[in-house]
């Protein structure tokens, strides 16, 4: 649990600071804050810079007070706070009140306490993370800031309950302590993995090994050396390993790889494999035995009726997969060590069982991200994903203003729909992603959809251009010339280096992005796959039609991924220096 000190002026910032401690709260956050603090002994600056000192982040708050100074001559409590927290190494998480934003005048500061004031916030500086305006707003940017810091928190090592001594436990305790274990996801163990919540997970290759770090989410592809040296660790000590292989491996070379894995948890203090290697796969020549990543259909079910969908997406498909059948295929991807599943649609919020596919997902240590419009994250959804593990929402995001927006989606009322529901989710500390498909009708606001993604703190943003592919196939006018996207690469380029929020242009060039293999022309088929609402399996779901390659109904997903002819278009170009796919549906259109 991370412990959070709340430093704020108070009488101006009520409203604020009941709205951010409830969010705190809500995520499980031990807060120190001074509605907690009672009477104490010690004045209120020992108080501060004790609970300081014990905290993990200190989450500023600044308006136009300067705050009570103890000393007339001396720094406000407010600032005496910022000072302690930097000095000691905290995390800061710092806002401040947006300059545009009316605020009552006897909430101002003037004379020597404004001067005071402006000079703090000088100070602050970089530490700033946003500005905010009402209580609302600050609380969903602190929902969003602190979720994204949790995730790069590496997790403490839990205890089984079994291994507690519960009779030396206060009940008071022991009831909190059940309550925080209940909501824990369970993990279901991997096959010859009876702890079930390794970190690290190894799947054999031609090559050597992919090993997935939960912590991380990603893979790391070790060659054959390597894995030899992992799998020996796993039983034998570090010396008995190298005294094995001392004919193919220098000491200096053996230390130094050892003491990487050490470093990053792969090997335990006494220099052990803290994972666990899937022993049933056997990996066929120059392939992977698996994805790494299967982008599911969930349902073919559609709030909108977008005329650029690749989908065609709207009603539901008869006959799609029931929540059985999709646990089964979570299963099986954790038993094939296919740790990353996307699911979109369709909208896949409005799948009634999306909380239960999720949760599987959870127990077998499936990373999940969702591709959503956000239109459909109503109050209602949102709770229901609420405690569950979701790696990353990427919200499609046409317009950044309401008739850019409701043109694209055909449907007035829309933009202020996905606005709230991208702020409904931000309640879910997850990050936000926004991706933008680009087409005739939305080319002209690149600058107002990145300024809005930086007041909104979202993680990421994602540009692609229409593809002439579903219902886009049949509204030829959609398309993009090649200089309308030249034009939008180069803008988009140019504001990449003054944006705080990134900007990807994953098929500006397809190459330029990390890549397991040197040479690996198209992902699909080759790492990637895509799994459409009843079960159809293709390399992805833009050749879905024209190149399908098995049904879940019919043969297991591991049996259609090991054919040798399902997915040969793409498996024999994978040396191209170009995008198969790309090209084929352009050329289609």
């Amino acid at each position: 649990m991370i412990k959070v000190f709340l430093s704020s002026t108070f009488e101006d910032l009520t409203e604020h600071r009941k709205a951010v401690l409830e969010v705190l709260h809500r995520m499980k956050a031990d807060v120190q804050a001074m509605e907690y603090f009672g009477s104490r002994p010690d004045g209120p600056e020992s108080a501060c810079t004790q609970e300081i000192s014990e905290c993990d982040v200190l989450l500023g708050i600044y308006a136009w007070r300067y705050g009570w100074q103890p000393d007339p001559e001396g720094p406000s409590i407010t600032e005496q706070e910022f000072e302690w927290a930097v000095q000691t190494g905290k995390k800061c998480l710092c806002y401040r009140i947006d300059p545009e934003f009316p605020w009552k005048k006897k909430f101002i500061d003037s004379g020597p306490a404004g001067d005071r004031l402006a000079r703090f916030k000088t100070k602050v500086g970089q530490l700033v993370v946003s500005n905010f305006t009402s209580p609302d707003d600050l609380a969903k940017r602190v929902a969003a800031d602190l979720g994204n810091l949790l995730r790069k928190i590496a997790p403490p090592t839990l205890a089984s309950p079994l291994a507690v001594d519960w009779g030396s436990v206060p009940g008071a305790v022991r009831k909190e302590l059940m309550e925080i274990l209940s909501h824990l996801p369970e993990i279901e163990p991997l096959r010859g993995d009876s702890a079930g919540r390794t970190r690290f997970v190894a799947r054999p290759e031609f090559f050597g090994s992919l090993i997935f770090d939960r912590e991380q989410v990603d893979y790391i592809a070790f060659d054959q050396d390597a894995t030899d040296i992992l799998r020996l660790l796993a039983t034998k000590s570090l010396d008995q390993v190298f005294e094995r292989l001392r004919s193919k491996v220098q000491r200096t070379v053996f230390e130094r790889f050892t003491a990487l894995c050490q470093s990053v948890g792969m090997l335990d203090a006494q220099g052990r494999f803290a994972g666990a290697f899937i022993e049933d796969l056997r990996p066929p020549s120059g392939r992977l035995s698996a994805p790494t990543r299967v982008h599911f259909s969930c349902t073919n079910a559609c709030n909108f009726r977008c005329r650029h969908c690749y989908a065609s997406s709207g009603n539901p498909y008869a006959g799609e997969l029931t929540t059985q059948e999709v646990h089964r295929l979570i299963d099986e991807l954790a038993d094939m060590g296919c740790f990353h599943l996307s699911l979109g649609g369709g909208e896949p919020l409005v799948r009634a069982d999306l909380p239960e596919i999720i949760r599987k997902a959870n127990r077998r240590g499936v990373a999940v991200r969702i591709a959503t419009n956000a239109a459909a994250a109503t109050e209602d959804v949102v709770r229901a994903l609420r405690g569950l593990k979701i790696d990353t929402f990427k919200v499609s995001f046409e317009g950044s203003s309401e008739s850019v927006y409701d043109a694209v989606r055909g449907e007035a009322g829309a933009f202020r729909a996905a606005v709230r529901g991208i702020e409904n989710l931000k309640l879910l500390a997850v990050p936000i992603e926004l991706h933008r498909v680009f087409m005739k009708g939305n080319t002209g606001d690149l600058e107002s959809l990145v300024a809005w993604a930086n007041d909104h703190a979202l993680s990421k943003l994602i540009l692609e251009t229409v593809m002439p592919v579903g219902r886009a196939a049949e509204h030829a006018g959609l398309t993009l010339s090649e200089e309308e996207t030249n034009h939008l690469w180069q803008q988009a380029s140019a504001l990449q280096a003054t944006s705080r929020c990134p900007i990807e242009m994953p098929h500006r060039d397809p190459f330029t992005s990390r890549r397991l293999f040197k040479n690996v022309g198209c992902e699909c088929g080759n790492m990637v796959c895509h799994v459409d609402p009843i079960g159809n399996v293709a390399a992805t779901g833009m050749a879905r039609a024209q190149a399908p390659a098995g049904n879940l109904r019919r043969n297991s997903l591991r049996e259609i991924w090991n054919s040798d002819t399902a997915f040969d278009a793409f498996r024999t170009a994978c040396a191209s220096s170009r995008c198969a796919v790309r090209e084929a549906t352009a050329a289609a259109g």
